[in-house]
């Protein structure tokens, strides 16, 4: 797993509603899943599950919700009209959201970001079987990102 681990809080922080994340990557492959998980670590390291969300790369075309269908984050049909195959090591972007949280972050923990590939005890490996060759962007002009929906503290 390639993971980002943010500088220790200088408070608690509550995060609640729908985290969206961003990621602009290159791939060896013409498809693939991305997983990605946010995680609470505490000073002394243990690790805590917070959410995660999971994004089959050709359904990563978005589009207008229908009007009876209520969407947060992007939405997408998932119909094979709109599937889309990645560009072999052209640089892609993927957003789609996590599943809705809400969990406070104390003082001095920090906020963890876990993507990965696969998922063996959840979903199927994408493409099966062959491992891909990953490049992920940070660059100001490409960055990936995550957009956390943060609580003001009323204290």
């Amino acid at each position: 797993m390639l993971t980002y681990t943010l500088a220790p809080l200088s408070g608690d922080t509550e995060v609640t509603g729908h985290p969206i994340i961003t990621l602009y990557v290159a791939s060896s492959e013409k498809d693939g899943a991305f997983c990605v998980y946010m995680e609470d670590v505490a000073p002394g390291g243990q690790c805590r599950y917070v959410t995660e969300g999971v994004l089959r790369a050709i359904h990563r075309r978005t589009s207008e919700a229908p009007w009876n269908l209520k969407s947060v984050g992007p939405y997408r049909s998932l119909s094979q009209s709109d599937a889309e195959l990645l560009t072999l090591g052209e640089v892609t972007k993927l957003c789609f959201d996590l599943v809705p949280t809400a969990w406070l972050f104390r003082k001095g923990h920090s906020i963890r970001i876990a993507v990965s590939v696969a998922d063996r005890d959840q979903f199927s490996r994408i493409p099966g079987g062959r491992p891909k060759d990953l490049t992920f962007f940070l660059e100001a002009a490409r960055a990936s990102v995550i957009e956390l929906p943060v609580i003001p503290s009323i204290c």
